[in-house]
């Protein structure tokens, strides 16, 4: 398994750096023209693509944050603006919303199709069928 590793972390840290790379737009490469940085990455095992997400490419402050953060009130530690995880998202929630409405219309639709189902095999049945008493016997059981 560590032999696997020794292989594939240097392989997926370098495909990463190349797609890295080649995505780039031209302006924001540094130090090298961007076809020099693609034949140091493919060429030179592990320090090509160490060294292109080091120092190849122009990085905006606070680029690696995944969302902004505002500070809070008081001076506590700062919060994303946006929730971390989906459930937490409104707007995320809202576009299931239509498919929460077609589930519900399904389900209103199932529950008449049910209750005509039962109004109709109430109105074929004899009222004398069950006893006239919901299935219970008319009667006591005679005494042994």
């Amino acid at each position: 398994m560590i032999k696997v590793l020794l292989y594939a972390l240097p392989l997926v840290l370098a495909v990463y750096a190349l797609v890295d790379c080649v995505q780039t737009d031209e302006s924001q490469v540094r130090g090298l023209p961007k076809l020099v940085w693609v034949v140091l990455i493919v060429l030179v095992w592990v320090v090509g693509p160490v060294t292109w997400l080091i120092a190849g490419k122009q990085r905006q402050p606070g680029q690696l944050r995944a969302w902004p953060v505002t500070p809070r009130a008081g001076g506590g530690p700062a919060r994303p603006t946006r929730p971390l995880a989906p459930d937490d998202d409104p707007d995320f929630l809202r576009s299931l919303g239509g498919v929460d409405r077609d589930q519900q219309r399904l389900l209103e639709q199932w529950e008449q199709d049910l209750r005509r189902r039962e109004d109709d095999s109430s109105d074929d049945r004899d009222p004398g069928e069950d006893g006239g008493a919901g299935g219970r016997p008319t009667s006591d059981p005679p005494a042994s």
